[in-house]
Formats: C-alpha cells, structure tokens, sequence
C-alpha cells in the first residue's frame, strides 16, 4: 500500500479511537502514535533514495519490519502495562498503526513474511500498491468510526 493510503487508513483507526476513548488526551495521544505508526514498518528500514542506484535501505524492504510476530508479541506485552499516562497510549497507537501497515501490506501481491523473517512472503493479493482497490480499501476502513457514530447518535 502507498503512504498515502496508509496513513488515510491509520486516519480512519485514530477517528474510532476519539469515539471510544473518554479522555480527549488519551485519543489525541492514541492518534498521534497510530499516524506515525502507520509508516514506521517502511521506515525503520532505513531507507534512502540515490540517483545511480534508486532505492537503498539498511533492512531490505518488507523482511523484518514487515514480520508480524515482533509487533504482536509487544503488543501483547502492553497488555501488563499499566494504564496510566501518555505514554501507554502513544505506545498503543503506535503499534496499532504499525500492525494495521503490516495488514494492508499482507493484502497486496508483494506480501509480507508470516514465517521467517527472510523467507517467504504471504500475500491474498486483493488489490495492486496505487490502484482503486487500495482506495477502495482505505475509504471502507472510514466505515467503522461511521458506525460507531451512528450507534452513538441512535
């Protein structure tokens, strides 16, 4: 998926947490952490742009900042982590963004490793990086914040 899909999606994941959250705070700091965690799979590579030799990266691209595993695992850990402050739910939104990345990059032919995390990529090639199903894709994940505004409103 490109950038901007991303972070249209990531959008749409930081929308339901201002309906959920109680606290404006929390949500704000869910959003924000959600947004930048949207796009850190692709920039925890390290990536850089050169003019002879195109795009070069540290981590090559989707391997192990596109494995899931590691983004579960701490996800779960946040789970024994106390609620309380900023910081958890900067944390939680960052992971959740970056876990939300890793879903939509699963859905694209190029895939993501599920195994190892130089192995082999799994894909369900539902729609290409830039075409309308990405938009498609991303429009739709608007439709739960909709819901859940339209539950809260009836």
């Amino acid at each position: 998926m490109s950038r901007f899909g991303h972070k249209v999606s990531a959008g749409a994941i930081a929308a339901t947490a201002f309906l959920m959250l109680s606290s404006l705070f929390s949500a704000s700091m869910f959003a924000v952490g959600c947004l930048l965690g949207s796009l850190a799979p692709d920039w925890l590579e390290v990536a850089w742009f050169s003019k002879w030799f195109g795009r070069q990266s540290l981590v090559p691209h989707r391997t192990i900042t596109h494995w899931p595993w590691p983004w579960i695992m701490a996800l779960a850990a946040l789970f024994f982590a106390p609620v309380d402050g900023p910081g958890f739910w900067l944390v939680a939104g960052f992971l959740a963004g970056g876990l939300l990345h890793l879903v939509l990059d699963l859905a694209t032919p190029a895939g993501i490793p599920l195994g190892k995390p130089f192995g082999k990529k799994q894909s369900f090639s539902l729609y290409r990086t830039g075409g309308p199903g990405e938009i498609i894709v991303s429009v739709a994940l608007w439709g739960l914040p909709a819901i859940i505004l339209l539950v809260r409103i009836f």
